[in-house]
């Protein structure tokens, strides 16, 4: 496969948003340091922390965790393993995440159109949008579910011949 200007072009302009919006995200994130926490970011610790997996009594893991989103909660788990349970950590987290939207976000667009210009104007529109920047810090689960919709809409349209 001959990769030419034109998709050097556009992997360059989204490396760049995301070079970008992990600096404004960095920013947010030591502004929102000394900051509380929303309530629910406290009920995500708490169920992340009383999730167990592979039990014999409950199976792949023991989730019950009525409104919550149960595969951002196994993330957080998963994510307390190494980073510990902390609501840094937890911020951190979601920052990850949103650093990741804005690549997704770039290379689905790109994909989806078949032009790399509307690729990585997607990719900077996530990277220097206000409120993605803020929520990115706040420790929800708003990363996690976008990229979790972005992929799969990605595989189902992959498996049916779909996008460029």
């Amino acid at each position: 496969m001959d990769i030419g200007k034109a998709e050097w072009a556009g992997c360059g302009m989204i490396l760049l948003a995301v070079i970008a919006g992990a600096g404004q995200r960095w920013e947010f994130l030591d502004m929102a340091r000394g900051h509380p926490v929303d309530s629910d970011v406290v009920s995500y610790m708490a169920y992340a922390r009383s999730l167990d997996w592979f039990t014999p009594g409950h199976g792949f893991y023991s989730g019950s965790f009525g409104e919550r989103e149960p595969l951002h909660v196994a993330g957080l788990n998963l994510w307390f393993k190494m980073w510990g349970d902390t609501f840094p950590a937890i911020r951190l987290y979601t920052v990850i995440q949103s650093i990741l939207l804005i690549a997704v976000c770039g290379v689905f667009t790109w994909r989806l159109s078949g032009t790399w210009i509307l690729g990585a104007m997607s990719a900077w529109v996530i990277a220097l949008n206000q409120v993605v920047m803020e929520e990115s810090v706040r420790g929800l689960r708003t990363e996690s579910m976008t990229l979790l919709l972005l992929i799969a809409v990605s595989l189902w349209l992959g498996v049916r011949g779909f996008g460029g």
